[in-house]
């Protein structure tokens, strides 16, 4: 009873065959609540003919075809399934056994499913690559040849307070780029700032310096040899005691050289920094201690009464911002002779190569008899 009430359920032709295979005397029509007159047997539903994968180029399109016999009408949809997306969809007015695809730029996947009077069978799936081929090859680079430097520039001596000139000639595939730099060939930390021509012009120097210059194009570069611009110094004559304002001021425009150069100290590369300003607080400060250590006769950063150079630059009225440092030195009789010991030594190099310095005092002092005659002071803040 029960095989007989589902196959009552289903087409004519499925209830025909049910009916030679259960019931041995079938003389007349099931029954159910619908009734259905029996048919032939038709044509089972077969793919006979695969979609065939293909490979396009990038906005190409491929026809693709596939092949089925049934119990017709037969009826077609194609899917399409990107790589990477997701499957199953449905390819819109694509209801034919023949189909072509849009415009493709990516790989993508596609199969119809094929439907009769019966059921519904899907195809294999049928891959459309898309291959761009091999990317077109680069053009070579055009020919070319890198600089050589053909004329070095030449260390100069001059005067103090005079400019410097240095002059490089090179060949090579235009355009030539340059460069000129402070210090050492082949150490970029100085880069003079503007200075990209074949000849170089310095500012009055009052102390001796090294130069090079790299010089460059697409091909390559080449550095000079480094040359050195001797300053021949006038030292004014020592005062019998006291201050000398224009050393000290001398001192503040030395130091602005050397910080708008850039400087290594100890082993640490400093670029250029901001020049200092000279505070009169803070050269109240350094002129009382280099006068102090010359009247009696001591070289520290500790004055006799136990201050501290923090304490002597807040006493002398210094309220600018941190941080705050100080330079001693003794016995050099010029300010390019002090400023030259300081930047060879690394801890007072180190100060006034600091580009968080903005302001500045010098003091100088003289006494004779005193161990080492000469005193100097620098006093650093950040304001």
């Amino acid at each position: 009873m029960t095989a007989i009430l589902m196959l009552a359920a289903v087409r004519s032709r499925v209830v025909v065959w049910a009916c030679l295979a259960l019931a041995p005397a079938c003389g007349a029509a099931p029954t159910s609540p619908e009734s259905t007159p029996p048919s032939e047997p038709g044509v089972v539903l077969a793919i006979t003919a695969q979609p065939q994968s293909q490979t396009i180029v990038p906005n190409g399109r491929a026809t693709l075809t596939v092949g089925a016999v049934g119990t017709g009408p037969l009826r077609y949809q194609w899917f399409a399934e990107s790589e990477g997306g997701l499957a199953g969809q449905v390819v819109s007015d694509a209801t034919a056994s023949t189909f072509t695809t849009p415009a493709l730029v990516s790989t993508t996947r596609y199969w119809a499913r094929v439907s009769d009077a019966v059921g519904t069978l899907d195809s294999g799936r049928a891959t459309v690559t898309v291959d761009g081929g091999a990317p077109p090859a680069s053009p070579s680079p055009p020919s070319g040849t890198a600089p050589t430097i053909t004329g070095q520039p030449q260390s100069v001596a001059v005067a103090a307070g005079e400019p410097a000139t240095f002059t490089v000639t090179a060949t090579g595939t235009a355009p030539l780029t340059y460069q000129w730099y402070t210090g050492t060939s082949g150490q970029t930390g100085g880069a003079i700032s503007g200075s990209t021509s074949p000849t170089h012009v310095t500012p009055p120097l009052l102390v001796s310096q090294t130069f090079w210059v790299r010089v460059s194009n697409a091909w390559g570069s080449s550095d000079s040899s480094t040359v050195s611009v001797t300053v021949t110094a006038v030292a004014s004559p020592a005062p019998v005691g006291g201050a000398n304002p224009a050393w000290e001021d001398e001192v503040v425009t030395l130091v602005n050289q050397r910080r708008a150069a850039g400087a290594t100290c100890g082993g640490t590369v400093y670029g250029p920094a901001p020049a200092l300003v000279m505070n009169a607080a803070l050269r109240a400060a350094a002129r009382s201690h280099s006068e102090d250590m010359a009247r009696q006769n001591y070289f520290s950063h500790t004055s006799l009464d136990g201050r501290t150079f923090s304490q002597r630059i807040t006493h002398a009225g210094y309220a600018g911002a941190s941080p705050w440092g100080e330079n001693i030195a003794g016995g050099q009789s010029s300010s390019a002779a002090v400023v030259s010991a300081w930047m060879n030594s690394a801890g007072h190099c180190a100060n006034m190569m600091n580009p968080s310095y903005r302001a500045i005092g010098v003091g100088y002092a003289y006494r004779a008899g005193s161990t080492y005659g000469h005193y100097w002071t620098q006093d650093f803040g950040g304001s």
